[in-house]
């Protein structure tokens, strides 16, 4: 597996993540999340990132592709699988894409989520959680 950087860019934090073969070699966390970052800075944000934690491509996650982040991605509508997202990833560049969120609706209710269902995939692709189970994720936006 090629190494990458991976950004949970939240609503007030950021944590970025240096990806070697399916481990983490490197984090760091901030407080500059989207809505703490002007529209024209995110270009520096993302070349900050990769000064100090490698020239490797990234995927961002979270409140970055929301309409306070830097492109407003459309969500993925739910159910879908790792092929439906990456299908929808928006690519900023030849190295840098968002990954879109997830929505759910049936008429009588809809949720969102946006950097939770990359977090999910992660845990299953590590072998934390089993690909059918029922997770719930606490936090600012609990999930279930």
């Amino acid at each position: 597996m090629r190494a990458f950087i991976a950004v949970d860019w939240g609503t007030t934090n950021r944590r970025a993540f240096r990806i070697e073969n399916g481990t983490v070699a490197a984090t760091e966390r901030d407080d500059r999340g989207a809505a703490n970052v002007a529209a024209g800075e995110y270009e520096a944000e993302v070349a900050g990132i990769r000064a100090r934690l490698g020239d490797l491509p990234m995927l961002l996650a979270g409140m970055v592709g929301s309409n306070i982040g830097w492109r407003s991605v459309p969500y993925v509508a739910a159910p879908a699988g790792l092929a439906e997202i990456a299908a929808a990833l928006d690519r900023i560049d030849g190295r840098t894409a968002i990954v879109p969120g997830l929505s759910y609706r049936d008429g009588l209710h809809a949720d969102v989520m946006r950097g939770e269902e990359v977090q999910l995939l992660g845990a299953v692709a590590a072998g934390l959680v089993p690909a059918e189970a029922l997770l719930c994720q606490p936090g600012t936006h609990c999930k279930w």
